[in-house]
């Protein structure tokens, strides 16, 4: 996973926007399995339907054709023992229309318990939303179970937005800062810089207040996915009901030609009942779809420190390993934070327990753990990342998976362009695609194309 822009963070790396079910809404899935169903049922009525109409009129033309050719037969001239064997052949015709005459009464009565429980499960709730009562149902208790969330989701995410337009006025304000300068306008150097100054301190106190909206959900977030998990399992009862029926009318349907095939076709149906398996079915649905999904993927991300740097390229912005959890432990409410003022800042260097969980490739000499994150002009120190000063385009020669948070995945092609170096092994780059994309990349990933 990449770290944040050293740059300008962009307000879309506020956390992903996957689709998936811990987002918000990200229920809807599941509702939407449950809408499903009915159309399914009536897939499978149709199709039963249909096959007992092809029975019907099977055993109607063999009949017809039995009955035209034994009163052929019994005026064509023919005698004696040839007489009879053929006039026993259009019997064996007549039992094998009988036969499929009975298959479609059969078939016919699977297709209307089909019919019956589509219509007796799937009742209209009287609403444009929704043609499924348990749906609306469920669906407000899913409201519910979210609306906290949500509400401290909404909050932060209305934060982020203005830390991201104080970006935006910052970064105008240091253009003007640096014409002024370029002009020697000091009168206009001074202006701009206080501006831009006030936008610095504007920016630290929204990080603050974003971090503690962030105790707030880690506080509730054990609860949240208790009550949503919660409603969830409804859904999966209702889609089991579905699935054991349709288990059991699909048996019914073999069932009815089992005498055809005999042990052969009773050994395909026990094989049929190995396979057909409506818990697994709905287990892996719900790791694919359900809350078996990551809440990670969608858990919002925020900077540790506010980015805004007037008088030059920013360090890169490392996430903090700094659990929100460890602050938690005796705030109850969002009433029980303490103010802005109070609360820890956030370091921006890398610490120790931060490493503690990587595993570095044994073909790379660099490491990360001597990096000094502080950018520096005159290349004094070793181990600092310095600011590239042209413009240095790579393409990744093959598929790459970051090995840690401070590192890039890569696709096999995919262009990127050299923020910071740092060694010949390793070094700091922004994808070309997505700016805001950034973290380190091995050399030996890449080659360059320009």
């Amino acid at each position: 996973m990449a770290t944040s822009s050293p740059r300008r963070s962009k307000s879309k790396s506020f956390y992903s926007s996957k689709n998936n079910f811990w987002s918000i809404g990200g229920y809807n899935i599941a509702l939407k399995r449950l809408e499903n169903g009915k159309e399914l049922c009536h897939d499978l009525q149709v199709m039963l339907d249909e096959r007992a109409a092809i029975e019907e009129k099977y055993a109607a033309k063999l009949k017809s054709w039995s009955n035209q050719w034994y009163t052929k037969i019994q005026s064509n001239g023919e005698y004696g023992s040839s007489k009879v064997v053929w006039l026993e052949a259009l019997k064996e015709g007549k039992m094998t229309s009988n036969k499929h005459s009975n298959y479609h009464i059969k078939i016919k009565e699977t297709s209307a318990k089909v019919h019956s429980w589509r219509k007796s499960i799937y009742q209209k709730s009287g609403t444009l939303q929704s043609t499924y009562k348990i749906v609306d149902q469920i669906k407000e208790r899913f409201k519910a179970a979210e609306k906290q969330h949500k509400k401290t989701m909404d909050s932060l995410k209305g934060l982020w937005k203005t830390y991201h337009d104080v970006e935006t006025e910052f970064q105008r304000t240091k253009d003007k800062y640096n014409a002024a300068m370029a002009k020697h306008d000091t009168e206009g150097t001074a202006r701009y810089e206080k501006r831009a100054n006030d936008s610095v301190k504007h920016g630290e106190g929204l990080i603050r207040e974003m971090q503690q909206v962030m105790v707030v959900l880690e506080t509730g977030k054990e609860k949240y996915m208790k009550n949503m998990s919660d409603q969830y399992q409804l859904t999966d009862d209702e889609e089991m009901k579905r699935k054991d029926f349709f288990k059991k009318q699909l048996m019914n349907y073999l069932q009815h030609f089992q005498n055809q095939r005999g042990a052969d076709r009773g050994n395909m149906l026990k094989s049929i009942d190995d396979i057909f398996n409506p818990k697994t079915d709905v287990i892996n649905w719900s790791l694919q779809h359900g809350p078996g999904q990551d809440i990670e993927g969608v858990w919002p991300v925020i900077p540790d420190s506010c980015s805004f740097n007037l008088y030059g390229n920013a360090a890169p912005i490392k996430p903090s390993r700094k659990k929100y959890a460890k602050r938690t432990e005796t705030i109850e409410n969002k009433n029980d934070i303490p103010p802005a003022e109070e609360v820890e800042p956030m370091d921006n260097t890398l610490e120790e327990s931060f490493w503690d969980d990587f595993s570095s490739d044994d073909n790379l000499d660099a490491t990360y753990e001597n990096i000094n994150t502080e950018p520096v002009e005159d290349g004094t120190n070793a181990n600092a990342l310095k600011p590239v000063e042209d413009y240095q385009l790579y393409e990744a020669v093959d598929e790459y998976a970051a090995r840690g948070l401070e590192e890039l995945s890569l696709s096999k092609g995919e262009q990127l362009v050299m923020v910071y170096k740092y060694s010949e092994e390793l070094n700091y780059f922004e994808k070309q695609e997505d700016s805001s994309c950034q973290g380190y990349v091995p050399m030996a990933a890449l080659t360059r194309i320009n």
